[in-house]
Parts: structure tokens; sequence; C-alpha cells
């Protein structure tokens, strides 16, 4: 209340005619005095200033920051800054002395750009820490991806070498190969008188999944006949090697045929067995495997583990052959009592 409004009351008090003027009057100052009150509570409750004292319960405005003592940081000055309370003097803050708000003022920006600064290293130092978990992690991934390709690398190299070294005994194996000699039959001994004299007859038949090579044939008896070849049989192909006196005159009639001597090799020598040494190979293979067949026999060389229907069907050709051989067997008995009966007579 004003000095002017105290006189007005006073004035009014002392000219009331009745008690209920002086009431009223009384009660008008009483309605002015919780006025007062109300605005007074209004008046703290608002926020401070640049350079109003500032304490927890009344903030500065927006814009600014109450800037405390260490000492004391319930109370302080507000100046500029981003808000609440920030203690950034050492000694007390007198709000009535000397530069005081720029004093503040500094220190609070000094805090600011120390609190950017920290920051900064902070983040720094975290995307140092990060680039080292991230280089760590880079060199752990390599390595294990090193340690994975070279163990795939070597488990592939193990297969491919277990897939040679099988191919290659594969191919090592022996050439599966049939093989009969046909002792010679001249013309007159034959059942038909139109047939041509038989020479000697080698006849190979491939077995095999892969192509043969024959590399040699010579004779069992007589070392020194020989011929050195470098024919190859193709899957399911037949070759005939000719011999004796007939082989020349024989080759142009029997197809897929080829001369290796004009000797003799089936012959009776008494206790001396006659027939062929064959020595051959697989295409792709690096050893060679020797045949050894007598005249007028044969023998087959393919694997027990050949298909069931190839096994009947080489039974079958086997059955065939020993016929053969029994038919073959018996004219050449046949021809030796023949002549050892025109000896007899000529004697």
């Amino acid at each position: 209340m004003t000095d002017e409004q105290f006189d007005r009351l006073t004035r009014v008090l002392s000219g009331s005619r009745s008690r209920r003027q002086a009431l009223a009057t009384l009660g008008a100052l009483a309605a002015a005095r919780l006025h007062a009150t109300h605005a007074a509570q209004i008046q703290i409750a608002a926020c401070g200033e640049a350079g109003a004292v500032c304490i927890p319960i009344k903030g500065c405005c927006e814009g600014l920051v109450c800037a405390t003592s260490t000492i004391n940081p319930a109370y302080g000055v507000c100046v500029t800054g981003e808000g609440g309370m920030l203690p950034v003097s050492d000694s007390l803050v007198v709000p009535t002395g000397t530069g005081i708000q720029e004093e503040l003022a500094q220190e609070v920006s000094a805090a600011a750009a120390d609190a950017t600064a920290a920051q900064s290293a902070v983040s720094t130092e975290a995307t140092d820490h990060q680039a080292q978990i991230d280089a760590k992690r880079a060199k752990k991934d390599t390595r294990r991806s090193s340690r994975r390709s070279t163990n795939t690398t070597q488990r592939t190299t193990r297969r491919s070498n277990r897939s040679t070294r099988r191919t290659t005994e594969e191919l090592n194996a022996t050439s599966e190969l049939s093989i009969e000699v046909f002792s010679e039959v001249p013309k007159e001994e034959t059942a038909d008188p139109n047939d041509a004299d038989q020479p000697e007859i080698v006849r190979v038949r491939n077995l095999d999944s892969v192509t043969v090579t024959l590399l040699r044939i010579e004779s069992i008896s007589q070392p020194d006949v020989f011929k050195t070849l470098s024919t190859s049989i193709s899957v399911d192909g037949t070759l005939l090697l000719l011999s004796g006196q007939y082989a020349k005159d024989a080759q142009e009639t029997m197809s897929g045929s080829t001369v290796w001597t004009e000797e003799q090799v089936c012959f009776d020598a008494g206790d001396v067995e006659s027939g062929v040494i064959l020595t051959a190979e697989n295409s792709g293979g690096t050893r060679s495997h020797l045949f050894k067949v007598l005249c007028d026999e044969s023998i087959s060389t393919e694997h027990p583990d050949a298909g069931a229907g190839s096994s009947q069907q080489r039974q079958r050709n086997h059955d065939q052959q020993q016929r053969r051989q029994v038919q073959r067997r018996d004219a050449h008995h046949h021809r030796q009592d023949h002549k050892h009966a025109t000896r007899g007579k000529g004697k």
C-alpha cells in the first residue's frame, strides 16, 4: 500500500459516521491486502531476467542460466546460457559485485566450451575404440575366411588326388580282354572243300570300358619271333592277329586283321608249349600287362564285378568258344592221324 492510499484510508475512517461504514472500510482494506499478497506470490513465481538473483524455486528466463558458486550452488545470478543451474565460480557469488554478470557469463561460456571439448574427446575416444573393435573383427574375419579358403582348397586337392589315384589305379588295372588262339587249318582238312586255307589267328576282344592298346606280341616257343605293336582296340572292338604261311592271303578277306608274322607259331613240339604272349595296357594308364595264351585255348580277364547281363553274355561266349576249341582240337587230332597214316603207307 502506498502513502497516498494510507492517507486516503485514514481520512475515510476518521470521517465515518456509523459503525457500518467503518466495517465496510476495514473490509475493503482487508481485500486490498489480500490482493497485494496474491500479487507478491505471482511476482515471486516469475522467472529471473538477466542479472537477477536466482534460486532453485525461482529460475531464470529462457535463454539464461543460473550461474552459481561451487561453494553455494543454491544461489546465483542469471546470465546468458541454456537454462538450469550451473556452478561455475570458485568464490561466493555477490549479485551486487562490480562486473559480476560479465564475469559469470565468461565462466559459463568457458564451462560450455570445456563441456563441448570433453564431449568431443569422449566421442573421439568412442570412435577410436569402435574403430579398434571393427579392426579386430575384420582381422578375425580375414583369418577365418583365409582358414576356410585354405581348408576348402586342401579338401578339394585331397579329393582331386584321391580321384586321380583311383583313376590311375583303374587305368593301371589288368585290361579286360578275351583272347583266343586258333591253329591254322589247310583247306583240304576243312569240312567244306570250298573253304580257303585258315591261318593261325589270335583274336583279341576288348571287354573293358576304355580303349586298350596292344604293345607287343611274341611266340612262346620262339622268343625271336615277335612284333612291336601300337594298335588300339576300342571298347567292344575285336582285332585279328594273323600268322603262318596262309596269313598274307587271308588278310585280304578278313576284316580287321593284321599279319604280325609269317612264321608258324602253333605246332607240335613235344613238351614245349606253343602259343603267344601279348603285352597290353589301358589307354591313359602307365602300367602294361602280359597275357599268355596257348594254341587252341583262350583266356578271359573280365573283372568279377562286371554287370550280371554282361557276365551272362561273356559266359555264353565262353561256352561257345569252348565248343569251338573242342571241334578244332578234334580236327587237329584228325589231321595228325591222317599224316601218320599217310607216312605209314609211304613206307
